[in-house]
């Protein structure tokens, strides 16, 4: 039975602290529930309870400290757990980027959760930022993602050092980047087929001819119009080299990383640009060759 009487939900840092120093325990079978804002102090108070959780991950941590920090973070109705004894079973991370921060969020609270189903929780299917552009009625979802993770990490310039798994934007930072850069969504349809026959990122060709066009919108188009097509190209066009390399690669069954079809396709631009002939088109990698800046931008 849940209790919600006024006298459980405390409303400041004091009360709640009061309240749970007072509470050694929950009766078992009896859920308290209520919402409160959680302040450093609090979130200091809850990690310190000695629960047995799993270990902090480093970069869920970062990722809730930037949308606390951006004042993002809100009511989301999900619980911070304890359990009989008052122990944090469920909110860690959270508690964790509020101490880090050092901004407090508001959140409800559930406490009296049998220790027992601690190995039942977050068993449900995270919703992504797909999901979340999906939901909102945005068409191919996935690809808009994917343009949309790019965008983050070019304006973090951190394109030029991104690992799968490390500096993951969140749902609210991506709808951040769509909400700043909403062409993105013209750009992607021209890719979402790939048209252009090659093994290689969509969303990396989708970003590079938005990015270019911020400089020049018919050359750019121009550009990836003859890209796709390849027809009629001199012998030493740099987009004609370009997508020799990306053939090359998709013959060999290479799947060219993302990082390197932007550097590629940045580099293959920048002579288009300024008239250079170009017979192959390589990039070295970051041992030997910085990440190529975007001419003009």
């Amino acid at each position: 039975m849940i209790q919600m009487s006024a006298a459980t939900i405390p409303s400041t840092e004091r009360k709640l602290i009061t309240w749970l120093q007072s509470n050694n325990e929950i009766k078992k079978h009896e859920l308290e529930c209520f919402v409160a804002m959680v302040t450093p102090a609090v979130a200091q108070l809850f990690l310190d309870t000695g629960a047995k959780n799993r270990p902090l991950k480093k970069l869920i941590v970062e990722r809730y400290m930037r949308v606390m920090e951006a004042g993002r973070w809100g009511l989301t109705g999900e619980p911070l757990i304890l359990d009989y004894d008052l122990s944090l079973r469920n909110g860690q991370h959270r508690c964790a980027a509020c101490i880090r921060s050092q901004v407090p969020f508001t959140t409800v609270i559930i406490a009296g959760v049998p220790p027992e189903a601690f190995d039942r929780m977050d068993q449900h299917a995270k919703r992504t930022c797909a999901d979340v552009f999906s939901m909102r009625g945005e068409v191919s979802a996935n690809h808009l993602t994917a343009c949309c993770v790019i965008l983050w990490h070019w304006e973090k310039n951190r394109l030029c050092g991104w690992q799968a798994g490390h500096h993951v934007p969140t749902v609210s930072e991506l709808e951040g980047v769509l909400a700043a850069h909403p062409a993105i969504r013209e750009f992607r349809k021209g890719y979402a087929d790939r048209a252009h026959g090659m093994k290689c990122s969509d969303a990396a060709l989708a970003v590079c001819h938005y990015l270019f066009s911020g400089i020049d919108r018919v050359a750019a188009d121009l550009f990836f119009a003859q890209f796709t097509d390849g027809q009629g190209l001199a012998a030493d066009s740099p987009i004609r080299a370009l997508r020799e390399r990306l053939i090359r690669d998709s013959i060999r069954r290479r799947n060219i990383r993302l990082r390197e079809v932007m550097a590629l396709t940045i580099k293959a631009w920048n002579a288009y640009r300024s008239g250079k002939p170009t017979m192959r088109m390589t990039w070295r990698g970051f041992a030997d060759e910085e990440f190529p800046a975007i001419a003009g931008l």
